[in-house]
């Protein structure tokens, strides 16, 4: 917390924030019992539980605070660790996992399985998603038997399995040379922070695009009695076409094969979005109640059921040809991170001056590995924050590609 001083008139203002350093100090706490930690694979799990306490301390303490604030904790974090800056480093990496939520809704309305174990690159992650049964009546009918009917028809637990073959290790190293630090007093990771969130979070994104195609999601490909009435190979509709009326011909579709009506979203690229943005029906209602929905100060609402998502990149890693949007269930795709064995540690202390730190950002569970060493011959600081990614299919009644005509 600020507490502003009574001062003499000649003097400037200052602020005293007293309040932030018992939080250093538990910082600084938890950074030393990390650093105390053998280099072994038996200590993963405590790192693991160190980075959760970091992760919650910085959502509840520093993130809420204001920006000097925040600033004031970093400086702190330099001198209370001297191993290369670790916890400084700890708490850079902890803002861009909370960046990483900020800047892709995308990750809250799919199904995610993020995990801070360690999984070897390129092997197959299954995990399982549970969509929502159906409720149903009691039924008072007396049957053959002299007993009615109640809840005889039972409904059928719906789960499927998705494989992911957690296939890309990605990072995102920031290197400063001696002569660069040398020739300012700038923060120069903690600046790059928001820029390495945006990188390997729009990576993330885009491997999630690359699963949503025609051949991925062919569930109303063809007629199948009531259940898929009308063939969709693609949703096609053009840009002049699109509107929240499109929006209900996919609801109607999704109510028919049984998708759950609670967590659907409809990703477009801008110029369809833009369009959905003008819909007659959409400017009455921010007319109404809602007027900064078209003064772009917010996210559009629900229409027809679907919460609809920008995503500008959609074609960025998707060769769909005319692919400008696709509706989704929550379950109808899974995105998997797991941390990489840590290669520092691999030869334990014959590793030299790497300093590596398990982040974990509390309310997603995404973790990710931050890496931090010095090359004093070559004359240069490197920061990296790196996981395993994959991207998978999960039912497939939850997609359906919008293409234009």
């Amino acid at each position: 917390m600020t507490y502003p001083l009574v001062q003499a008139p000649t003097r400037r203002p200052i602020e005293v924030r007293e309040g932030l350093t018992p939080i250093y100090q538990r910082l600084g706490a938890l950074a030393a019992q990390n650093s105390r930690l053998s280099t072994s694979r038996h200590s993963l799990a405590a790192k693991q539980d160190l980075a959760r306490q970091v992760g919650i301390l910085y959502r509840d303490e520093i993130a809420t605070a204001r920006l000097t604030d925040r600033i004031c904790a970093l400086a702190a974090a330099d001198n209370t660790d001297g191993n290369l800056g670790t916890l400084s480093g700890t708490l850079v990496a902890q803002e861009a996992l909370q960046l990483f939520r900020y800047q892709f809704p995308l990750f809250g309305r799919i199904h995610t399985d993020f995990s801070d174990e360690e999984i070897g690159l390129k092997q197959t992650l299954t995990t399982r998603i549970i969509v929502t049964p159906g409720a149903r009546e009691y039924d008072p009918t007396i049957n053959a038997d002299g007993e009615p009917n109640g809840w005889r028809t039972v409904t059928a637990p719906q789960s499927t399995d998705a494989p992911i073959n957690m296939d890309k290790l990605i990072g995102v190293p920031i290197r400063f040379g001696i002569d660069t630090q040398a020739a300012t007093a700038r923060k120069l990771f903690e600046e790059q922070a928001p820029a390495a969130s945006y990188a390997l979070s729009k990576y993330f994104v885009e491997k999630v695009y690359a699963v949503l195609t025609p051949a991925n999601y062919n569930g109303y490909a063809a007629v199948s009695g009531p259940k898929v009435p009308t063939a969709y190979a693609t949703f096609p509709k053009s840009a002049l076409e699109f509107g929240r009326n499109a929006l209900v011909d996919i609801q109607a579709a999704f109510d028919a094969n049984e998708v759950p009506s609670e967590g659907r979203s409809v990703l477009l690229n801008s110029s369809y979005h833009g369009q959905l943005d003008k819909d007659p029906s959409l400017t009455y209602f921010a007319a109404q109640r809602a007027p900064e929905i078209v003064s772009g100060e917010g996210m559009l609402p629900m229409m027809a059921g679907f919460q609809p998502l920008k995503a500008p990149n959609l074609a960025a890693t998707n060769a769909t040809a005319n692919l400008v949007g696709v509706a989704l269930h929550k379950c109808g795709v899974v995105a998997a991170s797991r941390l990489p064995s840590n290669y520092v540690e691999a030869l334990g202390k014959a590793a030299g001056n790497g300093v590596t730190v398990v982040v974990t950002d509390p309310d997603t569970e995404i973790s990710a590995l931050l890496v931090q060493f010095v090359n004093h011959q070559s004359g240069y600081a490197q920061w990296l924050l790196c996981a395993i990614l994959g991207a998978g299919v999960g039912d497939k009644r939850g997609g359906l590609c919008i293409t234009s005509q």
